[in-house]
């Protein structure tokens, strides 16, 4: 019990000693007990827009292109923001079609985007077709989620 005293006080005062030297955009807790960095600021979220598709399509609508275009200006503008795509299905057939059709209109969202100048780095893409607690409606839908870093 005394070392791991010993330890921590030793890891308080290195960490506050980090602090001190200057490091870039880095500042220590008000307890001294760690040092924060921008890196270790989690981004802000916000919600970007939703494209419902029809279930029966796996194309985007012509109105939906234009969304998916303004979205991607948007990002290949500000390329140090991200977005997340989450897609759903619907809750007929398998779940292995679910999954391949929600896919398949992420994929399409994704390949717009890229068009646009948006790179894979931007881009995170969670599909969980109809599966668990995820399922509700409107069905067939890709939520946009843009992660902004902290400045």
């Amino acid at each position: 019990m005394k070392y791991a005293y010993y330890l921590m006080s030793a890891l308080c005062l290195s960490l506050a000693g980090c602090a001190s030297h200057g490091l870039p955009d880095a500042s220590v807790s008000p307890d001294n007990s760690a040092v924060v960095t921008a890196a270790t600021v989690p981004p802000t979220k916000h919600a970007g827009p939703t494209i419902v598709f029809n279930c029966k399509e796996l194309a985007l609508a012509e109105d939906q292109v234009v969304v998916v275009q303004n979205a991607a200006q948007y990002l290949a503008k500000h390329t140090k923001v991200q977005v997340i795509l989450t897609g759903y299905a619907t809750d007929t057939g398998s779940v292995n079609m679910s999954l391949a059709e929600t896919q398949t209109r992420l994929q399409a969202i994704v390949t717009l985007m890229k068009v646009q100048g948006v790179q894979d780095t931007q881009i995170q893409l969670l599909n969980f077709g109809s599966a668990g607690d995820y399922y509700q409606s409107p069905n067939c839908r890709v939520e946009f989620t843009y992660l902004e870093p902290v400045s």
